[in-house]
């Protein structure tokens, strides 16, 4: 008894660190116990929250393969043992079970908490109180090592269970506050205990209101790869969409790379993309990239993914691992059955395929395929693309030249351009890059006449205006530029 006449109880912390203290307040030795099956039947009724354990319930947990008059003898020995140490009247007889009373334990005083975080669900504020509360008794998982009770198994999971949904319920109320540093933390914390949609979306809607635009998508590509590895399914249609919606108010991140004349094409697959990504029974479908060799497909495909930032797997990865979206290799002019078998093959696996195509024949085509015409540049997309690719104007006779040998197909253009680049076929002036002057005979001759010892051209009968006259030839310099990159 306290000084204020209150009647002191004993006290059982379970989870994390186990310590139990006696009414007199002192912390009970592990010794005490003198067997753990004594200590695990204390645990066991305390568990029980004050209910009655049932003995047949009892025995079976602890002696399972003792007859009934021996195994009633060990109860009513370990029985004895638990009231020596937390107190005699501690365990009492209640029907045919035992129940343990007037002892404090912070398990059910945590379901106590959680059961008011239920009640108190339209008040966002005293929740995220509550919730913080419960955090503070849960120390850490029970202690299920040496113990061979398989309903302390059964207990330790049912309370992660119980604090993930608080946790969880704790970083929704947060949000509903605005107070998103506390929503964050809670949300880390349940993501900790389990990897799931609803931990994630809490973590996206976090991160993203605390300025972090990056972080949301790498929770979502978190989550998509564990249950791809561990379930083959996708996330749910629910997160799918909170992604969109991030994705979609992030405009600025990643950075884009630099793609001339293709954004139409590139909007209708993210298009086609966004329609299956929500759509509730998974993504599934198929985008027909029709054009040539050399058009800019795969750059649609890949800019579309990352607009969408979305991982995109290679051709050279193995099909479909763990993947959403899948870029083939070009399949040449499509045939019925083999778009058939494409389009099995995402519905099947679940995954959106990219597939560029040199022809397509309508009649291939399914209810959901999406069709992408890539068609080659216009002239001023044209020039743009050779000014990236030169860091320099494109002169005319230049454009003219690149854009008959390329049919104004952005991959072949980049192709010549580079490959002039590194013949030394360019050079650059005051008006631009061009192609190089072919020397005229006179010149040639100058610039022979100019590797020829002086003393040589004496002999000759050369004189000093001669070489005067070669030293005035002016040999265009060319000045290499490390060039751009652009995507074709």
């Amino acid at each position: 008894m306290t000084a204020t006449g209150e009647v002191m109880l004993a006290q059982a912390r379970l989870m994390g660190r186990v310590e139990v203290r006696g009414a007199d307040g002192m912390v009970v030795p592990d010794a005490a116990w003198r067997t753990a099956k004594t200590f695990d039947l204390f645990r066991v009724l305390a568990l029980a929250g004050g209910r009655s354990v049932p003995m047949d319930r009892l025995l079976e947990l602890f002696w399972p393969t003792a007859d009934e008059a021996h195994g009633r003898t060990s109860l009513r020995t370990a029985t004895s043992q638990v009231r020596k140490v937390v107190g005699a009247e501690a365990v009492h007889r209640v029907g045919n079970g035992l129940a343990l009373r007037d002892v404090w334990v912070d398990v059910t005083a945590y379901r106590g908490l959680a059961a008011s975080v239920e009640q108190m669900a339209g008040n966002p504020a005293r929740v995220v109180g509550l919730v913080g509360e419960a955090e503070e008794l849960y120390v850490g998982d029970l202690e299920v090592a040496g113990s061979e009770c398989p309903l302390l198994d059964e207990a330790r999971d049912e309370l992660r269970r119980l604090r993930l949904q608080l946790l969880l319920a704790g970083a929704e109320a947060a949000a509903r506050c605005a107070n998103w540093t506390r929503s964050l933390e809670l949300a880390r914390r349940a993501a900790s205990v389990e990897t799931s949609d609803r931990s994630t979306r809490a973590l996206m809607r976090a991160w993203f209101a605390v300025g972090e635009t990056a972080k949301p998508v790498e929770e979502f590509e978190r989550l998509r790869r564990h249950l791809a590895d561990e379930y083959g399914v996708d996330p749910a249609p629910q997160t799918r969409a909170l992604y969109l919606e991030v994705v979609s108010a992030c405009a600025e991140w990643p950075p884009r790379q630099t793609t001339v004349g293709r954004d139409r094409e590139i909007q209708q697959v993210v298009s086609a993309m966004t329609g299956w990504l929500i759509d509730p029974d998974g993504p599934a479908g198929v985008v027909w990239l029709v054009g040539p060799r050399g058009s800019g497909r795969e750059t649609v495909a890949r800019e579309a993914a990352r607009t969408l930032m979305i991982p995109l797997a290679d051709q050279g990865a193995e099909p479909g691992a763990g993947a959403t979206v899948e870029l083939l290799p070009d399949q040449g002019a499509l045939s019925k059955g083999l778009a058939a078998m494409l389009q099995m093959r995402a519905t099947t696996r679940g995954r959106i395929m990219i597939v560029p195509v040199s022809e397509l024949s309508d009649a291939a085509l399914g209810d959901c395929d999406a069709v992408v015409r890539i068609q080659p540049l216009d002239r001023g997309s044209f020039r743009r693309l050779l000014g990236l690719v030169l860091q320099g104007v494109p002169g005319p006779r230049l454009e003219d030249e690149l854009w008959e040998k390329s049919r104004g197909l952005p991959g072949l253009a980049c192709r010549e351009a580079r490959r002039r680049l590194e013949a030394g076929d360019l050079s650059w002036t005051p008006r631009g890059v061009d192609t190089v002057r072919r020397p005229t005979a006179y010149t040639r001759t100058v610039r022979a006449l100019a590797t020829i010892p002086f003393a040589l051209l004496g002999l000759l009968g050369g004189e000093g205006p001669v070489m005067a006259e070669a030293d005035s030839v002016v040999v265009e310099k060319r000045v290499w530029h490390q060039p751009a990159t652009p995507v074709a």
